[in-house]
């Protein structure tokens, strides 16, 4: 139990402590109060199992002690109202606050006690159902780790209304003093001009901002706690829900692989800039293509704002998923995607390791034979093939040297590189892009990397409502796709997103914004790091907050921005700060608060996916490695967001 609590529990708290720890409660005269607590402190500090021994029934309890301090301090302000309008507006407020805080403990109570057994026993703290065995129970399940968070913010609350209970007993001070003193008829507008001054010298607005976000954050913890009715809050997946993940989840097996086997492909260099294509193309269940943007030196400068000017070999990579590939999933293949290692024989090439090779039967249909000249053959059988053996660069790691070889001799676009096969679960052949080779700088008509910021104020091309939700379901969808890989960090955010756009398709783009297709892609920019290096710095211990889940609160906190066309830093307010200075926490505050109104800038589909994500809010606990929390996200969030892209599209936004 957090000191404060422990030292200032008011007297009717006494009888909580006596009964829950065995104290008697004529323990705790008033002339030695603080004594006595700072003895009971003592022994709480002693305590081997708070949840065991009680200390979840009496924070519980300590609520409703809070709750008749919110009516003392409203009481006692609200008597002065008559003397000064803004008492009155503040013991308003107050009363506001009371209310919030009273239905989150009703909240609480009802699904274990009842409706009218909970009102009872908020107007009790002695009420025998608090101790109850059964009470013990259910406050552990509910709380669980959370109790320090729910302590704390009882905590804040308590010193909120101390601070504004104590601008109470000065004004009944000044009423006191004066009225001994002063004639009847001028001891109104005496103590109107007193309690004026006291007003200007003593500011307490801030205690009331402070005790709204605190009653609200008391509010948030308690409707976290709550179990998820099935049938009501729960999704449950569709059949189509349950195929998706599991395509997302072969993504993510081949991409955290890649990962792993770019790193062992270049041993010269420690580290190498990249940037992934946010989406990877998965329409065969035997392959995922995805998209890299490398850089060979390593990359270990930083990218300067606006569009980066570090040229990128831009790469193709077809990965061949966990499970065997058969000669239908090789036939169902299509065309426009590069076979992959088992279908080597179409392109005529030889590989290291001729193991790998699936060999497919040719069709035993008749064929016509036409006698067209051709200058020079398509493809060779493998057997006439002159080209050399593709490396594996897993086993040679040199792949930055090779490439460079290449390049200087006019490699063409489409050819195979090598393959990397670090011996895991997938393998991976690798081609020059067939549509350029780098980003260039020189052209008239040009792909552009941008700041994914950069996106919210460029007043010559500005977002559209179909362009915010097509690049908000894309970030959803990378989610499932690379939350347990290198690729994405748990703390993800828009520092990480860089936007390759058209810039010469603004004026066409403006003309015929219903009809065109979107022309933002969005990559992942990240470091390839050599196993050698060692493992990755540890993220921050984030315990303290109150973010479940940070990868899905990361993805809202972008969804606001892309709505709001903002970062969320520049749309802090002072009320968002926490008093205790955790600047987690006071995103979160900025987060929630503007999820609220979130709606107005795109729709209330789309403010209830962001709450969602802010909040954890799927009816399957906070684990993103759950399939059950993965198939929610996906019909909560990927769903919707198509939902309202599609109606977007329809409506012309």
């Amino acid at each position: 139990m957090s000191t404060y609590l422990a030292i200032n529990i008011s007297g009717n708290a006494q009888a909580i402590i006596g009964n829950v720890y065995g104290l008697d409660k004529h323990l705790f005269p008033d002339a030695d109060r603080r004594e006595h607590k700072v003895a009971l402190l003592q022994r709480l500090e002693h305590i081997s199992n708070p949840i065991e021994e009680g200390l979840v029934v009496v924070s519980s309890q300590l609520s409703v002690l809070v709750l008749k301090e919110y009516e003392d301090a409203k009481s006692l302000i609200n008597g002065f109202g008559k003397y000064e309008s803004k008492i009155e507006r503040y013991a308003k407020e107050i009363g506001v606050r009371q209310t919030i805080f009273k239905q989150a403990l009703s909240n609480l109570l009802d699904p274990y006690t009842g409706a009218d057994t909970a009102q009872e026993m908020l107007c009790d703290h002695g009420h025998p159902t608090w101790l109850e065995d059964g009470s013990l129970q259910y406050f552990s399940d509910r709380f669980g780790d959370g109790i320090d968070a729910v302590q704390d913010v009882l905590e804040l609350i308590s010193l909120d209304l101390e601070a504004l209970t104590a601008f109470g007993q000065k004004c009944a001070a000044l009423k006191r003093d004066e009225g001994k003193e002063k004639a009847v008829t001028h001891l109104k507008s005496k103590i109107k001009t007193l309690i004026g001054n006291l007003l200007a010298e003593q500011n307490i607005s801030e205690p009331l901002k402070r005790l709204k976000r605190n009653t609200n954050d008391f509010r948030i913890l308690l409707q976290q706690s709550m179990p998820q009715k099935q049938g009501s809050h729960v999704s449950v997946a569709s059949g189509q829900s349950k195929l998706r993940v599991g395509r997302y989840r072969r993504v993510q097996e081949a991409a955290n692989n890649l990962y792993h086997a770019f790193g062992l492909a270049c041993t010269k260099h420690t580290k190498h800039k990249a940037r992934l294509k946010l989406q990877a193309d998965h329409e065969s269940p035997s392959q995922v293509q995805f998209t890299l943007l490398l850089e060979q030196k390593g990359a270990l400068s930083s990218i300067p704002s606006g569009i980066t000017q570090h040229p990128s070999l831009r790469l193709t990579i077809e990965s061949q998923v966990t499970g065997t590939i058969t000669n239908t999933d090789l036939a169902e293949a299509t065309s426009g995607i590069l076979a992959s290692l088992s279908n080597c024989r179409k392109r005529g090439l030889n590989f290291e390791n001729n193991h790998d090779q699936t060999e497919v039967k040719p069709s035993r249909k008749p064929r016509m034979s036409v006698g067209f000249a051709s200058q020079s053959p398509i493809y060779a059988t493998p057997a006439a093939a002159n080209h050399d053996p593709l490396p594996n660069f897993c086993n040679n790691s040199n792949f930055c040297t090779h490439v460079k070889h290449l390049l200087n001799q006019g490699c063409r676009d489409g050819r195979p590189l090598g393959y990397l096969d670090s011996k895991g679960c997938s393998k991976h052949i690798i081609y020059l892009s067939s549509r350029t080779q780098t980003i260039s700088l020189s052209t008239e008509r040009r792909q552009h990397l941008t700041k994914f910021k950069t996106l919210y104020n460029d007043p010559e091309r500005p977002l559209s409502k179909i362009e915010t939700a097509s690049l908000a379901k894309q970030l959803a969808v990378a989610v499932l796709q690379y939350h347990t890989t290198p690729w994405l960090e748990e703390t993800w955010n828009s520092d990480h997103i860089l936007i390759e756009s058209d810039r010469s398709s603004k004026t066409a783009s403006r003309q015929h914004n219903h009809q065109r297709q979107v022309p933002f892609v969005p990559y992942l920019d990240v470091l390839i790091h050599n196993p050698q290096e060692g493992a990755r710095t540890p993220i921050a211990d984030y315990s303290r907050t109150l973010i479940r889940n940070w990868t899905l609160y990361s993805l809202g906190i972008m969804l606001l921005e892309l709505a709001y066309k903002k970062p969320i830093r520049v749309m802090q307010e002072a009320q968002d700060v926490d008093p205790l200075g955790n600047e987690h926490n006071t995103d979160y505050y900025t987060a929630d608060r503007l999820q609220q109104s979130v709606s107005s800038e795109m729709s209330l589909y789309f403010a209830e996916v962001v709450r969602k994500c802010i909040q954890c809010d799927f009816g399957h606990g906070a684990d993103l490695n759950a399939t059950k929390l993965q198939e929610g996200f996906y019909e909560d969030v990927i769903q919707k967001l198509e939902d309202i892209e599609v109606r977007f599209k329809e409506l012309g936004m």
